[in-house]
């Protein structure tokens, strides 16, 4: 007998991850930072940008933290080079674990997974400013239903970039058939600060 019902699905993103900004690095912050001598830690403080009210691109917006800097371009998520997974429940089962770091195995003559890769890449885009947190936990909790839920269906959008030894494989963003799954929870503790100039 057929039926209708649909599977609930949770899928959560658990382990080390970001909450970054990428973008160009303000002119005016970075000549403040040379007569600091390039202190990084600066641009974690909030008196910093109080005590030298930066504006945001001439248009009379102020700065108030790192998070100001390029808002536009901010993205949360996990990344593939760590201890992190990815875990799958359906109807209150978990179904299946994926550990991220096998998401890119050069063993393999095809990828296990629907990816998408977007580079950060000086040479195209100019000095980006990457800037942020590091984060442990639960990263993003995403809960939906569908009918009979396919691995096959989802997509991983992840954004990588190198510097100097490190490189990073932040996975950001899912897609289930086309629609982007939109973050129902997180759950993280802040255990670092990552700047980096690419």
């Amino acid at each position: 007998m057929p039926t209708d019902k649909e599977d609930e699905v949770v899928i959560n993103l658990i382990g080390t991850g970001y909450d970054i900004n990428i973008g160009a690095f303000p002119s005016k912050i970075k000549a403040k930072l040379g007569d600091e001598k390039m202190n990084f830690n600066l641009l974690f403080d909030l008196d910093f940008y109080r005590k030298n009210q930066f504006k945001k691109n001439d248009l009379g917006k102020l700065i108030y933290s790192w998070k100001d800097i390029n808002s536009k371009n901010n993205y949360i998520g996990a990344n593939l080079c760590e201890r992190s997974q990815l875990e799958i429940w359906i109807n209150g089962k978990r179904k299946k674990t994926l550990k991220l770091i096998d998401f890119f195995n050069d063993a393999l003559l095809f990828p296990l997974y629907n990816i998408s890769e977007s580079l950060i890449d000086s040479s195209i885009n100019g000095e980006q400013l990457i800037i942020g947190h590091q984060l442990k936990g639960l990263i993003a909790k995403y809960t939906f239903k569908t009918k009979k839920f396919n691995l096959d269906s989802l997509q991983f959008s992840i954004l990588s970039f190198q510097h100097i030894e490190s490189n990073y494989k932040i996975l950001f963003k899912l897609i289930y058939k086309d629609s982007v799954l939109k973050v129902n929870l997180s759950d993280t503790v802040v255990t670092g600060i990552i700047v980096k100039l690419i």
